[in-house]
């Protein structure tokens, strides 16, 4: 047995607390992560949206004043997306920690968790907020658009981190 600040750490106690770490570590990279990856997919949505809504008003037939406006998107889509990110926590913060904490609750002991889960896990929140926002039903479905593609983002980004850790491929 090994002493660590004091309290005995015998061979069981220690896989415990190692098969605890990773799953506390799947909210704190949900919180901290989510958001951002939220506010950035929002402000790629929202650019897409307003690309193709210039090209569409024209009937496809590309302007010169579509190019500039295009031209203005792109040149402001740092700024855009540092804004964003300010934001993302006001509005997004909640809806991360809430994925963050069922996907922690609901993973395997050891921290791992698949494409499913992080798709189902933003949609509890998703319909509490729609029912919180029931009076501006967009806003509600983009919350929940954005949420679900934040949390499969995220675990794309961590697939190392949170994929199955079977080494026997028997």
């Amino acid at each position: 047995m090994t002493s660590v600040y004091g309290a005995e750490v015998s061979p069981s106690n220690e896989s415990v607390r190692e098969a605890r770490a990773p799953r506390a570590m799947i909210f704190f990279i949900y919180l901290i992560f989510g958001p951002p990856v939220g506010g950035i997919a929002f402000v790629a949505g929202f650019m897409g949206y307003d690309f193709i809504t210039q090209f569409v008003a024209s009937e496809w037939i590309v302007k010169e004043q579509d190019i500039t406006g295009v031209s203005q998107i792109v040149a402001l889509s740092p700024l855009y997306i540092l804004v964003v990110i300010f934001f993302s926590y006001f509005f997004g913060g909640l809806q991360a920690a809430a994925t963050g904490l069922i996907i922690t609750l609901l993973s395997k002991r050891n921290g791992t968790f698949g494409y499913v889960l992080a798709f189902i896990a933003p949609l509890v929140p998703s319909v509490l907020g729609a029912w919180m926002f029931r009076s501006a039903p967009g806003f509600a479905s983009l919350l929940a658009t954005t949420g679900v593609f934040a949390s499969l983002a995220i675990r794309f980004l961590f697939r190392k981190r949170f994929a199955s850790r079977n080494l026997n491929h028997d």
